[in-house]
């Protein structure tokens, strides 16, 4: 992405203080071990805005606050708190937004056990140019190469943008029921 040092240390601080207005969301919001109903969701949405918020009047923040705010936002338009849409998103926050989703993928949680670095692949894939910027995501692919974390032949595969991007849900158990034999068919 060629980013300059400065540019890099106002993101590496935009990643650490992009959750601040979590401090905002009620506990049992933010530590439910099931999926957030509407109204819990309303709240939970309400976070970046409350981030921006607490960094607004803080004058050596004044470039994060875009980071914080925006992070949530999605390459489509249909992310929050502003619905921006592509080039409209500031780029720090579409480079968080990828670095917090392959985190979200990778790190245990408390709905499901966090997945390998190879298996974020064909997930982040199916995600850019929807939900995330194909460029910020082909970026960090690139560098989980280059720290070893992912082998080339792991991200070799082009970009799915056409697909649609899978909705969260619970893990369900999948039963694979044999066919019957043509024999017995009748």
């Amino acid at each position: 992405l060629k980013l300059s040092a400065d540019e890099l240390t106002e993101i590496e601080v935009g990643g650490l203080l992009h959750d601040i207005g979590k401090i905002g969301i009620a506990e049992q919001i933010l530590r439910k071990p099931a999926q957030l109903d509407d109204d819990e969701m309303r709240v939970m949405r309400g976070h970046p805005a409350i981030g921006d918020g607490i960094v607004a009047d803080i004058q050596l923040l004044t470039r994060i606050r875009s980071m914080v705010r925006n992070h949530h936002e999605r390459y489509d338009g249909s992310g929050y708190p502003d619905g921006l849409k592509g080039d409209a998103i500031p780029l720090g926050a579409r480079i968080i937004a990828v670095a917090d989703t392959y985190d979200a993928i990778t790190s245990d949680r408390c709905y499901q056990p966090g997945r390998p670095p190879v298996e974020s692949v064909p997930i982040l894939r199916r995600l850019a140019g929807l939900q995330l910027d194909a460029l910020c995501v082909d970026a960090l692919l690139g560098a989980l190469v280059e720290m070893g974390q992912l082998g080339p032949a792991d991200v070799a595969q082009p970009p799915a943008t056409d697909a649609p991007a899978p909705k969260r849900r619970r893990p369900t158990l999948e039963i694979a029921v044999p066919p019957t034999p043509p024999d017995k068919l009748n």
